[in-house]
């Protein structure tokens, strides 16, 4: 096919083929239309109309330079196709949240027509019609869309992994898996039944870690080396503390979500000092992912969000406890066992504000409209708000709605659209915390 999803894709910035269903005059510029598009919202032209077949793209997402160059769309003239128009995009291709006349617009859309169009004209490809739902971040097998990093932000300060390998390897491939990207309640809305058991709790801006018990490989001495050659049945194995950032092992030999490999040696930082602090409490073949909130040292681990906390203290609040047995199967705890378990060993848990049936939150009725109300109704009591905790007035990044699927995890993300526009000017001016 011609559209299609890599391997690689992250979930949460694919390009979505969508119809406008709502479009309505920006109510502080006459020349501004308001789109409701995925349960959020975008700011477009007067052009657009409903029944328009576009193509959607989410924020902070990083958009193929072919495809900016032919479409004119460089805020630099000398990079697009005809030098004498100007766009708005930098050269990072980076689709940024923005707010005009008072509204926030939660990314950028272009008519499916235009989108056709390029990959005619680049790739010789005819498209008669774009399939409604469509997603994809791959055109005829080149990467369009993906997620924006920049280019200061990655795995921190080290100089050649692909040539680093350990004497000995500790990790066991098949004990340990990273916890997977949260994807977008407004995108997966249809995912969420009335009648699903669902868990709402609070979403923390820090970074991610995970401390584990799980099994390992035991160093040996050169005796049992010896023994084991020679086929005498030698313990190679044995319980011990793994503990991971959101995309690296920070400890054994360092194994990151990208295929790359770090030695142990550089990884010393606040996820050590929180495994140190967690692990004694975990028993053989648990595994927990939390957030960790507050100061990396002196450093504050994400820009103005201290959560009143004071410089040299952090805080790590689980949010998923999955038990590992010894073939790596792995079981994900529902939130009322993630409860008992955390009250049991004297684990903090982030803020949780509901358990139940997802119809029993809000007072509406379970119609055709159930899911388009019911994301009203969530934005409306838990977005919008001021952090609470932190000494800087900043918005609370959003809420984390968990479903309830037996042994595994099923979570989604909604996050504040002041938030989205915080962090798109954290980028802009270069600051971001930890991963």
């Amino acid at each position: 096919m011609c559209l299609s999803i890599s391997k690689q894709a992250n979930l949460n910035y694919l390009a979505h083929i969508v119809e406008l269903s709502s479009i309505k005059l920006h109510p502080d510029a006459n020349k501004l239309q308001v789109a409701e598009i995925l349960n959020t919202t975008v700011i477009t032209g007067l052009e657009a109309k409903q029944g328009d077949v576009y193509v959607y793209f989410p924020v902070e997402s990083q958009l193929s330079g072919k495809f900016l160059k032919w479409s004119n769309a460089y805020a630099e003239c000398g990079l697009n196709k005809d030098v004498t128009q100007k766009g708005f995009f930098g050269s990072n291709g980076r689709v940024r949240m923005i707010k005009l006349r008072g509204l926030y617009s939660d990314g950028y859309i272009v008519p499916y027509s235009s989108f056709e169009l390029f990959v005619a004209e680049e790739y010789g490809v005819f498209m008669s019609y774009g399939v409604i739902g469509c997603k994809f971040d791959s055109v005829c097998g080149d990467i369009f869309i993906n997620k924006y990093i920049p280019k200061t932000q990655g795995h921190g300060k080290v100089k050649n992994h692909e040539k680093s390998k350990p004497k000995f390897k500790r990790l066991l491939d098949h004990q340990f898996a990273f916890h997977p990207d949260t994807e977008n309640l407004r995108n997966k809305l249809g995912d969420v039944s009335p009648f699903d058991y669902i868990s709402i709790t609070n979403k923390y801006h820090g970074c991610n870690c995970a401390v584990a018990n799980i099994l390992t490989n035991r160093p040996l001495s050169w005796v049992e080396k010896i023994a084991k050659f020679l086929k005498v049945k030698v313990v190679d194995k044995e319980y011990g503390m793994i503990y991971s950032s959101r995309t690296v092992v920070r400890n054994a030999e360092g194994h990151s979500k990208d295929g790359l490999k770090f030695t142990a040696s550089v990884q010393s930082n606040v996820w050590k000092e929180v495994a140190e602090e967690i692990y004694p409490y975990l028993d053989k073949g648990i595994r927990v992912t939390g957030e960790i909130i507050g100061y990396d040292g002196y450093k504050e681990i994400q820009p103005k969000y201290d959560y009143g906390l004071t410089p040299g203290n952090h805080m790590f609040l689980v949010f998923k406890i999955d038990a590992v047995n010894v073939d790596g199967e792995s079981y994900t705890f529902s939130h009322p066992q993630m409860v008992e378990y955390c009250k049991k060993k004297g684990l903090r848990m982030v803020d949780s504000y509901y358990y139940g049936l997802a119809k029993d939150l809000f007072d509406i009725p379970v119609d055709s409209d159930w899911h388009s109300n019911f994301i009203k109704k969530l934005s409306s009591e838990y977005l919008g708000k001021r952090d609470p905790l932190c000494s800087k007035d900043v918005p609370m990044e959003g809420v984390v709605i968990s479903k309830e699927v037996p042994l595994h995890w099923n979570a989604l993300k909604l996050k504040d659209l002041e938030f989205l526009g915080y962090e798109t000017k954290m980028l802009d001016d270069d600051q971001h915390g930890a991963e």
